[in-house]
C-alpha cells in the first residue's frame, strides 16, 4: 500500500523530535517525507515533494505558519493542512479555517492517543479525496486529450488541468495491441475492455510500489505522469529503468503482449497534449503492429505518417482461381504501400472489405473470426493470402450452393427439428438471428418459398420416405413428421401428392418415387 506523505515545519526542535517519534507513522499509513525549521524551507520541500499532509506551527521564521498554508493553497491545493500551535488564539484558528485547514491542535494538548485518532481521521479524509479527485481528473484529461479544437478548449472549463500546469512529468503511453474486427460495436467493445484491463493493471502497480501521480486513458491508450525527483544525471537512467519494469509487470499479466512508448524530457501536460496529438496517427499504427520493445516518442516524431490515396478495387476479387497470382501480387503491392506510409485507417478499411468481398464470393458461407490480430504486415499478408485461397476453393467446390447463410442455417434447423410439432417461423428465425420478418423476404427470395411451406416440404418429404420403407401407422408417421392429428397430416400430404397416405402406401414400388417438393 502506498503510504500517505507528509511534511512538517516548526522552529522548535523538540516539537519536531516529539511529532517524529510520538506515534508509528508507517503503521497508521504515513510517510514523513520531510522536516522544515522554517516557513521557506517547508515550501521548497512542499514544491520539491508535492506531500498529501503539512503539519505546520503557526509562528515561525521567515513565512509564518498562515504564509505558508496559504502559499501551499495555491501552488498544491489538495494538500491537507494541520496546524499545531502553543497559542490558544481563535484568530489564528479562524484565518486557518479560512484557508480551508483540516485542523487545527494545540501542542499542549496533543498526546500520542489524541495524535493518533487525528491520524486517522485525516487519513480517511486524504483516501476519499484522493479517490474522487483521481477520478475527475481522470475524465477531465480524457475529454481535454480528446478534444481537437483549440477554440473549444480555450472556451471549455478545464480548471483541473489548469491546477496541473505547473507540474512537470515523464510521460508513459501504455496500449494493448489492437485487433482487426469487422464490425464497429465489437471495435468499441473491445477498446473499451483492453483499456479497463489495463488501468486495473496501473492501479494495482500503484498499490505496490510505483509512485503513479497521474494516469488517464484515451482511445486505447492509458498515459501515465510520473516524477523523477533525483538528480538530472540520473533522470534518464531512472526513467529507462522504470519503463522497462512496468513494461515487464504488464506484459508478464497480459493475454497479449503491450505496446509501450515514453518520452524522455520533462513537460507539462499542456506540452504533453501537443505532442500525442501530432503522434496520435502513428500511435494508432503501433498499437495494432505491435513491436516488442518500448518505443522512443522523440524518435516517432519524427516519422511521417501518409494517408494512401488510392482504395483497393474490390470487385476484382472475383470466384476465379486463374486470376489468383495476379490479385495476390496486387493486394501485396497495396497493403505493402499501406504499412511504409504507415497509414493504419486504409489497411483497417482494406480488411473490411475484404472480409465482406470474401462473404460474397463463398455465397455466405465463409465466416470470419470476431478478431484477429497481426502485429507484422507479414503475417497480415499470409493470413489475407490464405484466406482469399481459401475462399476461392470453397467456391469452386461448392458451385450447387444456393442459398445464402442465414437461409441455409434456417432450413439446416429444421431438417433436424421438424418433429416438434411446436416449431415456428419464430422459432427458426431466432436461432439463425434474424427476425421472422427479415428471414422470411429472405426465403421468398432465394427459395420462392415461405418459411412454413418449406417446413411443411420437409415434414412431407420424410413422410413418404416412412410410408415407403417402414410398416409404421399413419398417426405414428404422423407424430414423427410434427402433426400431432393424423387427420390434418393426411389433409396435408393429400394437398401436397395428391394422394392420401394410405392409398400412397398401397401403390406397388414401381409406382412410388421419392418426394420433390419443386
Amino acid at each position: 500500500m502506498q503510504l500517505i506523505s507528509v511534511v512538517i515545519a516548526d522552529d522548535d526542535q523538540l516539537v519536531l523530535q516529539d511529532l517524529k517519534y510520538l506515534v508509528d507513522w508507517k503503521y497508521l499509513g504515513f510517510q514523513i517525507v520531510a522536516i522544515a525549521s522554517n516557513g521557506e524551507q517547508a515550501f521548497a520541500y512542499i514544491k520539491k515533494y508535492r506531500p498529501q499532509v503539512l503539519i505546520t506551527d503557526i509562528r515561525m521564521p521567515r513565512l509564518n505558519g498562515l504564509e505558508l498554508i496559504k502559499a501551499v493553497k495555491e501552488t498544491v491545493p489538495n494538500t491537507k493542512i494541520i496546524i499545531i500551535s502553543s497559542y490558544d488564539d481563535f484568530d489564528y484558528a479562524k484565518k486557518a479555517i479560512q484557508f480551508g485547514v483540516f485542523d487545527y491542535i494545540l501542542k499542549n494538548e496533543i498526546t500520542s492517543a489524541s495524535f493518533t485518532e487525528k491520524l486517522i481521521s485525516l487519513s480517511q479524509n486524504v483516501l476519499e479525496s484522493s479517490f474522487m479527485n483521481n477520478i475527475v481528473i481522470q475524465q477531465t484529461l480524457t475529454l481535454y486529450f480528446s478534444e481537437t479544437s483549440p477554440a473549444t478548449i480555450k472556451h471549455t472549463d478545464y480548471s483541473s488541468i489548469r491546477m496541473l500546469e505547473n507540474e512537470r512529468y515523464y510521460f508513459i503511453i501504455i496500449s494493448s495491441p489492437c485487433a482487426f474486427i469487422k464490425d464497429m460495436q465489437q471495435i468499441h467493445e473491445s477498446n473499451a475492455q483492453s483499456v479497463d484491463y489495463l488501468m486495473s493493471q496501473i492501479r494495482q502497480l500503484e498499490r505496490r510500489r510505483y509512485q503513479i501521480p497521474l494516469f488517464f486513458s484515451h482511445e486505447t491508450f492509458v498515459i501515465i505522469g510520473i516524477r523523477i525527483e533525483s538528480a538530472k544525471s540520473g533522470h534518464r537512467i531512472l526513467l529507462d529503468s522504470l519503463s522497462r519494469s512496468i513494461y515487464t509487470s504488464i506484459n508478464s499479466r497480459s493475454p497479449q503482449p503491450c505496446v509501450m512508448f515514453y518520452y524522455r524530457k520533462r513537460v507539462s501536460i499542456t506540452k504533453y497534449r501537443d505532442i500525442y496529438q501530432d503522434c496520435l496517427p502513428l500511435l494508432r499504427f503501433y498499437s495494432v503492429f505491435t513491436p516488442d520493445y518500448p518505443m522512443d516518442l522523440e524518435k516517432l516524431q519524427k516519422k511521417n505518417y501518409i494517408q494512401t490515396a488510392q482504395q483497393f478495387p474490390m470487385h476484382k476479387l472475383v470466384s476465379c482461381s486463374n486470376y489468383l497470382e495476379d490479385n495476390i501480387i496486387q493486394m501485396k503491392n497495396h497493403l505493402t504501400l499501406c504499412y511504409q506510409n504507415l497509414d493504419l485507417a486504409s489497411i483497417r478499411y482494406f480488411y473490411v472489405n475484404f472480409c465482406t468481398q470474401m462473404e460474397i464470393v463463398s455465397n455466405g458461407q465463409m465466416q470470419f473470426s470476431s478478431a484477429n490480430y497481426f502485429n507484422s504486415l507479414e503475417i497480415l499478408l499470409k493470413w489475407i493470402f490464405n484466406t482469399y485461397e481459401d475462399c476461392l476453393q470453397f467456391a469452386e467446390n461448392n458451385t450447387g450452393i444456393q442459398y445464402s447463410f442465414a437461409v441455409d442455417s434456417a432450413i439446416s434447423f429444421m431438417e433436424q427439428n421438424y418433429p416438434d410439432f411446436k416449431l415456428t417461423a419464430k422459432i427458426i428465425s431466432d436461432h439463425v438471428g434474424l427476425s421472422s420478418g427479415r428471414l422470411g423476404v429472405l426465403f421468398k427470395q432465394e427459395t420462392k418459398r415461405t418459411i412454413n411451406e418449406c417446413l411443411t416440404n420437409i415434414r412431407i418429404k420424410n413422410a413418404v420416405h416412412l410410408l415407403t420403407h417402414t410398416n409404421l401407422k399413419i398417426y405414428e408417421i404422423a407424430e414423427r413428421c410434427g402433426y400431432k392429428s393424423s387427420q390434418y397430416f393426411s389433409q396435408i400430404f393429400f394437398q401436397k401428392t395428391g394422394k392420401r397416405p394410405i392409398d400412397y402406401r398401397k401403390l406397388p414400388v414401381t409406382q412410388k418415387e421419392e418426394y420433390d417438393d419443386e
